[in-house]
């Protein structure tokens, strides 16, 4: 996409429009394509005081960021990501319930 060369009368202009390289200029903005001007015919605009002249750059087409060597079945790599923490709960060791050598005690007159 080419170049945009947005042209206006400068504030020095007291009459509303300024006119050069045959086309005439108002105070609003005009924009051209690069193309509709000779370089010598944009040189003379760009040195013209009373205009305002602009180039404004094409914006360049946006490309999808992908890695050439990347496939799509793979998965993303994740080698540099942390783990979860695990359970606090999860993590402590099951205690099991001491065994006491003792037999219980026998009540009196067998009840």
């Amino acid at each position: 996409m080419p170049n945009i060369i947005r042209i206006k009368a400068g504030p020095a202009v007291t009459s509303g429009r300024f006119c050069r390289a045959g086309r005439c200029f108002g105070t609003v903005a005009q924009d051209f394509a690069e193309g509709d001007f000779t370089k010598e015919e944009l040189a003379r605009l760009r040195a013209e005081p009373m205009l305002v002249v602009e180039i404004i750059a094409a914006p360049q087409p946006k490309q999808a960021a992908s890695k050439p060597d990347a496939r799509p079945d793979t998965k993303p790599d994740t080698s540099g990501a942390q783990e979860p923490e695990p359970d606090a709960k999860a993590a402590e060791p099951k205690v099991e319930a001491a065994k006491s050598d003792a037999k219980p005690a026998v009540k009196e007159n067998g009840k």
